[in-house]
């Protein structure tokens, strides 16, 4: 279902005409990141690609979030996206991935639940929160308690 919706919603996106992009390179320094965490998502994923490892995270996520608030017009988002984009563009990382602007918008609520005034300093400290929610996630799922 939540697939579904995503597909959906982009096919939508893509042929508005008010879009600004459809992708965002996230460029960002892959030393930064947490590698612990990220090296049991990886294998949790079945992958040893730290680009597969995060496009999945945020798509994973993002389709959760999608599923909870049922539309994509329900994530207040503009001033996310921008704030990613700039630092994004000052980064002096050489990793980049590539985002569908539907799955970021869809992940600006995790991302307010943290950093209420968009408060973040890097395109590494959403990432890296990203990884930790999603670890959180797949070790609820073996270990509930």
């Amino acid at each position: 279902m939540s697939q579904q919706l995503i597909d959906s919603l982009s096919k939508k996106f893509k042929s508005s005409s008010n879009k600004k992009q459809t992708k965002y390179t996230l460029k960002f320094d892959h030393k930064k990141l947490d590698t612990d965490m990220l090296n049991e998502v990886k294998f949790y994923l079945g992958t040893d690609s730290n680009k597969k490892a995060l496009e999945a995270i945020f798509s994973n996520l993002a389709s959760d979030e999608i599923s909870k608030e049922r539309s994509i017009y329900h994530f207040a988002s503009h001033d996310y996206l921008d704030r990613l984009y700039e630092l994004s563009l000052y980064s002096k990382g050489e990793s980049k991935i590539y985002i569908p602007s539907l799955i970021l918008i869809a992940t600006s609520n995790l991302i307010n639940e943290k950093y209420k005034n968009l408060d973040f300093k890097s395109v590494e400290d959403v990432i890296n929160y990203l990884i930790q929610v999603y670890y959180d996630k797949i070790n609820y799922l073996w270990n509930p308690e």
